[in-house]
């Protein structure tokens, strides 16, 4: 072989070695710069009540949804995640390279004692590795100390009928350097739930002050079976103070126990309708004397129905007594009213009716009843309104008897000629005068109706009604003329001028005005319902209630619609 054929092959095996190591660079250096996926906590030991950081780094830029942390809830409740992704340029040997990198910032908090596990995570072929938490069940920190922030359940009972009112009430107790409390408005499923408010107070517990947090709900159940008062999961920040950022701080949780609730089905005897409650009055009031009242001449009687432990909607009304003869009633829309309190509801339904005797003498209206379940005895109860008895005085109300009248046939006029052609002419004026009128009437009708469209005025039922809106009705019902129309606006209106709306009769707007003028023509007007000879002035009426509204409603006091900002979920209890 001449040297130079052995020149040439060193030549080629020393361009193929040089290859072979810029190969294995460039392998090497890849393998350097490889996506990493790995993941840290801030510590493996802690207690039931307190909370851990995890961290998943990715050397890489990827979308944050990429990460899949559903695996976590097995063990883990997850109160917040902080994806954060960044990238900067490195320059090396003159050449410039864009370096990126994601990162999780997962806040933890066990969901049991014991030793738990986080997860492997896996992106784009990269895996992290798992983490064993070791969780203790202890109350207290290292210090041997209460834990900054706890949390418990109380319900009022273990076992309830449906729509039986169980008052469950949340404590949350923390440190005085504890703040930025956060949690969730208790669910229940298959119960309805209302919160009854919160308040918070201090208490010491082993010559140490904690602030505490009450929340209050009233649950009813839905049907017979069991329900369950959930987890619930408290977080606050201790020591740390409110900044550009929001608070800083380290975070701590408190988590409550699951309570199981039986619903009893309803016993044999349950009344029906079902009306479970702790305490239900019935009373009656009378607007008059009942001992000698006027033939003709209505009286108001109310009745008032009290139930402990449930809401105003969940109030059977009374059953319609007999007729008795003697008297009419004519009854009023009901009244519903529902009183919150730390105990629970009070509902109250309240029944008026106005009574007129037709004759004179004695009558006796029966008792009534109303059937209810005592939850606090466990057993049917009955309450009752007993009879009573009003006295009527004066005669009778007679209704004139009208007799058909005889028919009496006149003879035909006769006409001449002459007398044809002025009937003509004046049949052909009256026509067109009732043209004209018939126009007219139709036109005055529209008017009206595109009025009334728009608008309408408010009904009781309507919740915020202004008095603007109530004197707005009333003067177009004293326009009108319309006997029951005005009645009823009038106690419209009246509700709006009076203290807590407590006025549901003419009677009772009467002793408000404390007005003799207005006293007699309300008196006139609740004659004029039920009294065919009995009239009232209306012109009269609307200026003598013009100049009392005068009085009492002064421009610059006119109610305002109420602006209710929203409370917030529960008050910051840092001290």
């Amino acid at each position: 072989m001449t040297r130079s054929i052995k020149a040439r092959l060193l030549t080629r095996v020393k361009k193929l070695r040089a290859t072979v190591l810029v190969l294995l660079f460039a392998c090497y250096a890849a393998n350097i710069h490889a996506a990493s996926l790995t993941s840290t906590v801030d510590r493996n030991q802690l207690s039931a009540n307190e909370t851990l950081t995890l961290t998943v780094n990715y050397d890489g830029g990827v979308d944050a949804s990429l990460l899949d942390y559903s695996a976590l809830q097995k063990d883990f409740e997850i109160i917040g995640v902080t994806p954060q992704s960044n990238s900067s340029i490195s320059i090396a040997n003159g050449r410039a390279s864009r370096v990126s990198k994601t990162a999780w910032s997962i806040i933890l908090a066990p969901k049991r004692e014991g030793q738990l596990v986080i997860p492997a995570f896996s992106i784009n072929n990269e895996n992290s590795q798992a983490i064993t938490i070791n969780v203790d069940s202890s109350t207290q920190n290292a210090t041997g100390s209460p834990q900054p922030l706890q949390a418990w359940t109380i319900a009022s009972g273990d076992a309830v009928y449906p729509n039986q009112q169980l008052i469950v009430t949340i404590e949350i107790s923390a440190q005085n350097d504890v703040g930025n409390l956060n949690g969730p408005e208790l669910i229940v499923k298959d119960a309805q739930v209302e919160s009854l408010g919160q308040q918070s107070f201090q208490r010491v517990e082993n010559g140490v002050a904690r602030q505490t947090v009450q929340l209050t709900y009233a649950v009813s159940a839905e049907t017979a079976g069991e329900i369950v008062i959930p987890r619930m999961t408290y977080t606050a920040v201790k020591g740390g103070q409110r900044g550009f950022f929001g608070a800083r701080g380290q975070k701590v949780t408190a988590r409550t126990e699951q309570l199981t609730i039986k619903v009893k089905a309803l016993p044999s005897n349950a009344p029906a309708p079902w009306f479970p409650a702790e305490d239900v009055q019935i009373r009656s009031e009378w607007s008059g004397d009942t001992s000698a009242i006027k033939v003709g001449e209505p009286i108001t009687r109310t009745i008032t129905i009290t139930a402990d432990g449930q809401q105003a909607e969940t109030i059977s009304p009374l059953s319609k007594p007999n007729s008795v003869d003697g008297i009419k009633a004519y009854k009023d829309q009901p009244q519903l009213h529902t009183q919150t309190t730390e105990s629970g509801f009070v509902g109250t339904r309240i029944e008026s009716s106005a009574i007129v005797a037709s004759q004179a003498g004695t009558v006796v209206l029966p008792e009534l009843r109303l059937s209810w379940w005592n939850v606090k005895t466990d057993r049917l109860e009955q309450a009752i309104l007993p009879a009573e008895t009003i006295v009527a005085t004066g005669a009778a109300a007679i209704v004139p008897k009208v007799t058909p009248s005889t028919e009496i046939v006149t003879p035909e006029p006769t006409y001449t000629a002459d007398s044809n052609l002025v009937r003509v002419l004046i049949a052909g004026v009256i026509a067109l005068l009732l043209l004209c009128l018939t126009q007219f009437w139709v036109i005055l009708r529209l008017r009206k109706s595109m009025l009334a469209q728009s608008w309408n005025p408010p009904s009781e039922k309507r919740a915020n009604l202004s008095e603007t809106d109530a004197w707005r009705a009333l003067q177009k019902a004293l326009s009108s003329a319309q006997t029951a129309e005005v009645r009823r606006t009038l106690i419209l209106w009246g509700k709006t001028i009076s203290p807590n709306g407590a006025i549901t009769n003419l009677q009772d707007l009467a002793n408000f005005s404390n007005d003799q003028e207005i006293k007699q023509q309300l008196s006139l007007l609740e004659k004029s319902l039920y009294k065919d000879n009995t009239q009232f002035d209306v012109a009269e009426l609307k200026a003598t209630l013009m100049k009392f509204r005068r009085g009492i409603i002064k421009p610059e006091n006119k109610s305002k619609a109420d602006a209710r900002a929203l409370q917030p979920l529960y008050a910051n209890i840092s001290g």
